[in-house]
Formats: structure tokens, sequence, C-alpha cells
């Protein structure tokens, strides 16, 4: 996954993301700044494996996450059936020169990549390596920066969109039907906790209402309040 680093108003190198220091010194030898005379996003899907150059290998480095998004529509690349798709396997690969004139290449398994032509990451397209769904709801709200200029209170906006990631990733991943059986569940029993030292007496009942409101192609709103309980009915 290519993630932006919040608070850094901007993104890191790719390589930094991708790879630890070992494992360029591994390759090209300790201390060794790469020259990157190539960026290719590799796909498998379908028994396939698509190679999508993202570079003309002239600028010496690798690709910042800004970029990928840009330089995929620029590939005019045809994967427009793959958007918002589990696929077997992802991969960024680097061809490396070495000031010896050797040449490396280095390859990084990816869980995930997201962008958007529109450079809009707030309604990405997503391609999810198979395997590994479970990692990208969180690297893509890592990956997104909270603007917002009531007093720096970020907590509402970021939650609005885990709630909308979430959604988009179990549409993706088929998993729709448990997710809104969790999103419904979670709430309630939140709810359930906050209210369970509010009970005075082995005989008193507290009811809650729960009310769900749907959208199509959102996630569901869970609202749970406390209800009056029904009067018993007469004997």
């Amino acid at each position: 996954m290519l993630e932006n680093i919040v608070g850094n108003d901007g993104c890191p190198a790719v390589t930094r993301v991708m790879f630890e220091d070992r494992e360029i010194d591994q390759a090209l030898g300790k201390g060794v700044v790469p020259h990157v005379i190539g960026n290719t996003l590799v796909i498998k899907a379908e028994g396939d494996e698509i190679q999508i150059p993202l570079d003309d290998g002239e600028s010496g480095y690798a690709l910042s996450y800004e970029e990928v998004g840009g330089a995929i529509r620029d590939a005019e690349a045809n994967i427009d059936d793959l958007y918002n798709a589990v696929v077997e396997d992802l991969a960024l690969t680097f061809q490396i020169e070495d000031p010896a004139g050797g040449e490396r290449t280095l390859s990084a398994p990816i869980a995930a990549i997201y962008f958007n032509p529109d450079w809009d990451t707030y309604d990405p397209y997503l391609l999810i390596a198979k395997g590994r769904e479970d990692e990208v709801h969180s690297r893509l709200i890592r990956g997104v920066p909270w603007y917002n200029d009531e007093g720096g209170d970020y907590s509402l906006q970021e939650e609005n969109h885990s709630a909308s990631f979430a959604t988009l990733i179990a549409r993706i991943t088929g998993a729709s039907r448990s997710h809104f059986q969790r999103e419904v569940q979670s709430a309630v029993l939140d709810k359930a906790y906050a209210l369970m030292s509010d009970v005075e007496g082995e005989e008193e009942t507290i009811v809650m209402k729960v009310v769900v409101n749907l959208k199509k192609g959102g996630s569901p709103v869970v609202t749970v309040e406390r209800d009056t309980p029904a009067p018993a009915e007469a004997a």
C-alpha cells in the first residue's frame, strides 16, 4: 500500500514505504543511494500478469504516492475492469542502476493500491491483493490527511471516512452482509454496556430502541437510544 504520512505535508518516496534500508543494502551494497531507472506496477489477475510501466525512467527516483494515480492514468492501461476488485497479487518493482553500472530489480508485494485519476483519495479506486484484505482498511485511513477548520477536531471526519472505507472494502470483498451485522451489533453492544450502570435493582429493565438508516452505497448509520418500556398488559 502506498501511504501518505500525516503531518509531513506530503508523501515520502515509495522506497521509504516499501523497503527497509537493509533490503536496499542487500541489493546494492551498504550506503549506496539507488538511482531508479524504472517503476512498474505488476498485477496478477485472472491468470494473467499485467505490467504497467509508470514512468519513462528519466527521473532517477521511485514514484511517490501522489504520483502513482496520475502515472496509471497517463499509462492508459486497460485495467478499468479491475477497479474495486480483489486480484491474485500486487507488487511494485523498481529497476535500480548502481554506481558500478550494474542493474538490480527490487520488487515489493503490496496489500493494495488506491488511486483516482482526479487525485481524490476520499473516493478512490481500489485494487486489493488476495489474502490481505484485512490490512486495507487501516492503511487507507493512515493514507488520508484530516483537514478540518473547526478548531482542529478531526474525530468526526475520520470516523465518517473510516465507515465509508469499511463499507467499500466489504462490498469489494463480498463481505457486505457480515460487515452490516458487525456495524449494528457493535453499536448496540456499546450502548448497552454504557447503560448497564444505570440499572437499579434486579427487577428494573432498560429498553433500547435501535434505528438503522440505510443509504445506497453507504455505511449503515445505527442510532441506539434509551426507550420507554411498553406498558404491561392487564391480567
